[in-house]
């Protein structure tokens, strides 16, 4: 699966830290529906976290040039791009992830390492059982 791409307009400018292969801190905000968006980008754990705020610690793949001289592209890996269902089952999800009518229950540490623990699939809550 791809990584996860944010786009960061600055000047063109990032943070001297966010180089390709480099921890990376995403500050996600709660929107309308479930969704999230990315609201801040950092090379280390932000201090000035909100409380609905939650922050995800990834992994640096490359940085891209944008559409306009202003954006850089940042592709990261977080660790919850793949997700291991039942034998059987991953065509009828495949789709069901392009109609988005999928949404996965993600697990938060302090430090923001993020882990999937389950997916909602057309309203119905599947969580995978622990692993210990």
């Amino acid at each position: 699966m791809s990584p996860i791409t944010y786009s960061i307009a600055k000047d063109g400018v990032l943070p001297e830290g966010l180089v390709q292969g480099a921890p990376v801190y995403v500050t996600m905000s709660p929107g309308a529906e479930s969704t999230w968006t990315a609201v801040k980008v950092s090379d280390s754990y932000p201090k000035d976290v909100q409380v609905a705020d939650v922050v995800f610690k990834g992994r640096i793949e490359r940085i891209d040039a944008g559409a306009d001289a202003e954006t850089k592209t940042i592709a990261a890996r977080f660790g919850v791009e793949s997700y291991f269902v039942p034998e059987g089952t991953g065509k009828v999800l495949e789709q069901q992830v392009r109609d988005q009518k999928i949404q996965a229950i993600l697990a938060v540490g302090a430090d923001g390492t993020v882990a999937t623990k389950g997916l909602i699939i057309g309203g119905e809550r599947h969580v995978a059982p622990p692993l210990f």
